[in-house]
């Protein structure tokens, strides 16, 4: 029988996380003059023991911008390496209110998955202390006021509300078990270079 989890449901909005969250699709912006809007919406994040201790995430107005930001404190108890896996799903949501899948990145070996994903990785960092070396060792991981790069969003993203569902499993007592489980909806939108950004609401 796995340990119970550490379950944490934040119903107000946002992106992300626990680990890596932001969510994927890292590439380079475009040489266009039109750019990504991101609104963080909502997250959940749910971490297991014994591989994670007490994690949570939340969303929290800069004062500064007006924009929502994700603020995260994670536990990491046991090490992460490659024979812990990663997958990761993407959606939009239509007109009629269903998840329709745009991304589909199966299990893989944790470390290459991070490897994949390296750019969102870095770009997690330079708001705290999220490792960006595979395996990871047992620490306490936090992040302030983070808000994604819109250059990591690639070029055919699609407007409208997204949903990102991040996994990670690893072995306990000789079966995979779901470690971490990360869910991050946001809206994102076209906008000229220069426009006055998103607006608080």
């Amino acid at each position: 029988m796995f340990p119970s989890p550490y379950l944490l449901s934040i119903p107000s909005g946002i992106f992300i996380i626990a680990l890596f969250i932001t969510t994927s699709l890292a590439q380079t912006c475009s040489n266009d003059d039109s750019r990504n809007v991101i609104d963080l919406l909502d997250v959940e994040l749910t971490a297991n023991p014994p591989y994670f201790g007490p994690s949570f995430c939340d969303l929290d107005v800069d004062d500064e911008d007006d924009l929502m930001k994700i603020n995260c404190q994670i536990t990491i108890d046991k090490p992460l390496n490659d024979t812990c896996t990663a997958s990761l799903q993407g959606y939009n949501r239509n007109r009629n209110g269903d998840w329709q899948p745009i991304l589909n990145q199966t299990q893989q070996p944790l470390c290459e998955f991070m490897d994949k994903y390296s750019a969102v990785i870095a770009d997690l960092s330079k708001y705290g202390n999220f490792p960006t070396k595979c395996p990871i060792q047992p620490r306490k991981v936090e992040i302030r006021g983070y808000y994604p790069d819109d250059c990591l969003l690639p070029e055919n993203i699609p407007e409208g509300r997204l949903k990102f569902d991040l996994n990670i499993e690893c072995e306990y007592d000789g079966e995979m078990m779901t470690v971490l489980e990360a869910e991050l909806q946001e809206d994102v939108k076209s906008e000229s270079m220069g426009g006055s950004g998103p607006s608080a609401g």
